[in-house]
């Protein structure tokens, strides 16, 4: 899913790269970056579950 979502995430962002690469580059890297912290936050509750 996570694949799915990077891939239509690049197309959006192939589009913006032309008209602001500044704008596209922070815009990616905070999206990198919910992503990775929610994908963590899935594994720490399935852990925690996991425990109890």
């Amino acid at each position: 899913l996570a694949v799915i979502a990077s891939g239509g995430a690049a197309r959006l962002y192939g589009v913006l790269i032309d008209a602001s690469p500044a704008l596209t580059t922070f815009l990616w890297l905070g999206t990198e970056a919910l992503l990775c912290v929610l994908l963590l936050a899935a594994l720490w509750k399935t852990r925690q579950l996991d425990l109890d």
